[in-house]
């Protein structure tokens, strides 16, 4: 399914904050954790299997269902957090900094907070090269529904979120 949907509003708060972006994961996920979670580790040296080698962590599960539980001591450079009508995206600004960006979509009565856009829904499903993205611990096919929010034609933000469950989403 791929649908537009006019005349909808999405407020995109920016911030940073004097954390790590691992410390900021634990901070979002504490009493709220998300449907899904995706993370880009920082490529650098890391010991595995007795050796010092470099580049990406070959057991880390980039893809993962309901709250990370991604070692602290693997810098992560980028996240993004997915909630069932909200998303954070996390950049490390350098070791003890990041920035965070938070997408939501806003009620009618609130328009002039946000910016009008048009959503374009897809329904993704995950069957190939499942082992790349690390989804080998999750049950297959997973089916995901993309968000993609345009103003002006190009894309401004977007997010992923589960299939609906118990009336989450009625309004996505």
């Amino acid at each position: 399914m791929n649908a537009l949907t006019d005349n909808i509003y999405i407020q995109q708060y920016r911030q940073n904050h004097a954390c790590s972006v691992n410390a900021r994961i634990h901070q979002l996920c504490e009493h709220n954790p998300p449907q899904l979670a995706w993370a880009e580790p920082s490529i650098r040296f890391y010991q595995y299997q007795g050796h010092l080698r470099a580049g990406r962590h070959p057991s880390f599960i980039s893809l993962v269902e309901g709250r990370p539980d991604w070692p602290d001591e693997l810098m992560l450079s980028e996240v993004r957090l997915f909630w069932d009508d909200y998303a954070v995206h996390l950049l490390a600004i350098d070791s003890i900094n990041c920035a965070e960006v938070k997408i939501s979509e806003i009620d009618g009565n609130e328009v002039s907070k946000g910016t009008q856009v048009i959503k374009q829904t897809h329904n993704l499903l995950t069957l190939r090269d499942a082992a790349r993205f690390g989804l080998t611990q999750m049950k297959l096919p997973l089916k995901l529904a993309a968000f993609e929010y345009h103003h002006k034609g190009r894309v401004v933000a977007w997010r992923l979120a589960l299939p609906t469950h118990n009336g989450a989403n009625n309004h996505v």
